[in-house]
């Protein structure tokens, strides 16, 4: 009796501390059921950790999250800790939720089951999608960098290639562009170079791409012409 009292006690201790993390916190048996989860599945599944006791991933989060998170669950019940991604809306929104997933292993080497978290990255994921959209845009006049001219110029030109079909590069620069500087100051330069960069985005179709490779020059990706 003292040792069931010591057990719930701890397990007390255990869903106190649990509850009040951000993040999901799961153990799953071998049949991919829940067997414990904290307050945060109630928060954002509307479930409760009673109600949750039993129920499989899929049902909870749907067949697309239960596909997404099994290779990461196949892998810890072979004995591996491991990590993944999963993308699947929460409160009406997609999420990117990353997952570790801690092997229960048994003195006999099994594993009777495993131990999940879950973490939301969204913004995380967000924040690094915007910075490598912005790696690949100059931010003078919106238009795309040189290295995103040269990423997809090699995409154009295996298509081109593929399809039998013709492509085209045209080069432009601006006409006197250093008197326009030396004049009027680089201030003056940098409307001028973002006013053409406008002119060249409104004239070009939306299947083409305009880039600025540097200073005043530029060029654009014309395909199947």
């Amino acid at each position: 009796e003292n040792v069931e009292g010591l057990r719930a006690a701890s397990e007390k201790r255990l869903r106190l501390i649990t509850d009040k993390l951000p993040v999901l916190i799961a153990y799953v048996d071998r049949e991919h059921r829940f067997r414990f989860g904290n307050a945060t599945f109630e928060r954002w599944f509307g479930v409760t950790p009673e109600r949750l006791v039993g129920m499989s991933i899929a049902r909870l989060m749907g067949e697309d999250a239960a596909r997404q998170g099994a290779q990461g669950l196949d892998e810890a019940f072979a004995g591996h800790a491991t990590t993944c991604q999963m993308r699947l809306p929460i409160g009406g929104a997609p999420r990117v939720l990353e997952g570790v997933y801690i092997p229960d292993l048994q003195p006999d080497g099994s594993v009777a089951g495993v131990y999940v978290l879950k973490h939301d990255m969204t913004h995380v994921k967000e924040v690094e999608e915007q910075l490598s959209r912005l790696a690949r845009i100059d931010t003078l006049t919106g238009l795309a960098n040189r290295r995103s001219f040269n990423e997809t110029l090699q995409q154009a030109l295996a298509r081109a290639s593929r399809h039998g079909r013709a492509l085209a590069l045209a080069y432009l620069d601006v006409d006197h562009f250093k008197r326009i500087n030396d004049s009027h100051g680089h201030g003056v330069g940098d409307e001028v170079l973002k006013e053409f960069g406008e002119r060249l985005r409104a004239c070009v179709r939306a299947s083409d791409l305009p880039a600025r490779l540097s200073g005043d020059e530029f060029v654009v990706i014309l395909e199947e012409i």
